[in-house]
């Protein structure tokens, strides 16, 4: 390690030093307090394990490390999702941030972890170094020319509901549609009640069919004149079902008055029909093995696009 760079479990002093370091980058322009109070509030913060890299006992580079689940071929392993890396400008270019990396893989190596995930906010070669494997990454650029034409003819409707009263119902929907992928994030229930409390204000949606028979969820924030897709499942893996999902959500939002849409989608040729794809410039979703008999290459690497946003840490 760096000479005097001291790395561990970030104490709750060292926690909110970390927060305070942070603002820089993440602070969405809000005041010092503000800042550090929405962050002590936020139920994603409270689930990780915040480490943090010292110098002459200042908290220099911090990260957290996000207890997840993935499903990979069949096989639910234990892995960690890494949020937050972050070093204090003067101390920059020193290798500290990796090395609070390497430490948080290595904490979670020892509590059985097998993969490691994080999203880039910077150049993937930085994580590509430390041996992440850049995946696809996908976001909404806008509907096709056609999308609208397909969403008259094809559209169902939206509908309003309760998530926390289906939960169970919403969890069996997001298994039929992700389980059948090499790879996947697997919800285990107490992360689904996580997701709930995550942004929520978020509005969740069944999709039906013009008959009424539900063929999907959706979970969509409003951001100005756009709407946000930040986790849907579909009921089957038919194309014509795909269509008419894609179809209701994009009829709905017209109907709304609302012109834009953003998220992450993942590349196929269905959601093509209505979205213009872009590969995104940040967030980009990397993932590295922790274990021997893990793999990440591949077709698996490949339906990391599937991945949905709420997600994202």
């Amino acid at each position: 390690m760096s000479s005097g760079l001291d790395i561990h479990l970030a104490s709750e002093a060292e926690r909110l030093a970390a927060f305070r370091n942070v603002r820089d980058i993440w602070g969405a322009g809000l005041s010092m307090d503000v800042h550090i109070a929405r962050r002590v509030r936020s139920p994603q913060h409270k689930r990780a394990d915040w480490f943090v890299g010292c110098v002459d006992g200042q908290v220099v580079s911090s990260l957290a490390s996000y207890p997840l689940l993935f499903r990979i071929c069949g096989k639910v392993l234990r892995g960690i999702a890494i949020g937050s890396v972050h070093t204090v400008e003067q101390f920059r270019q020193n290798g500290h941030a990796a090395e609070v990396v390497q430490f948080a893989e290595q904490h979670a190596q020892a509590k059985k972890s097998a993969i490691s995930l994080l999203y880039s906010d910077i150049a993937p070669d930085y994580y590509s170094k430390m041996g992440y494997v850049q995946c696809p990454s996908w976001e909404c650029g806008g509907l096709t020319k056609n999308a609208l034409e397909l969403a008259e003819e094809l559209g169902g409707n939206l509908v309003l509901f309760a998530a926390a009263d289906k939960l169970s119902f919403i969890s069996q929907m997001y298994n039929t549609y992700h389980n059948q992928l090499p790879i996947t994030v697997a919800r285990d229930e107490s992360y689904w009640k996580f997701l709930l409390q995550k942004d929520d204000y978020d509005r969740f949606f069944w999709v039906q069919r013009p008959s009424g028979k539900v063929i999907g969820f959706v979970r969509i924030s409003n951001e100005a004149a756009s709407v946000r897709i930040k986790d849907f499942a579909i009921v089957d893996q038919q194309e014509s079902t795909a269509q008419v999902f894609y179809a209701t959500i994009v009829r709905a939002v017209q109907e709304w008055d609302l012109q834009g849409f953003k998220g992450w989608l993942p590349e196929n040729d269905v959601v093509k029909e209505f979205f213009n794809l872009q590969p995104r410039s940040r967030e980009i979703t990397m993932l590295k093995s922790l274990h021997s008999d893990v793999k990440i290459a591949g077709t698996g690497v490949k339906n990391t696009n599937y991945f949905c946003e709420i997600d994202h840490v």
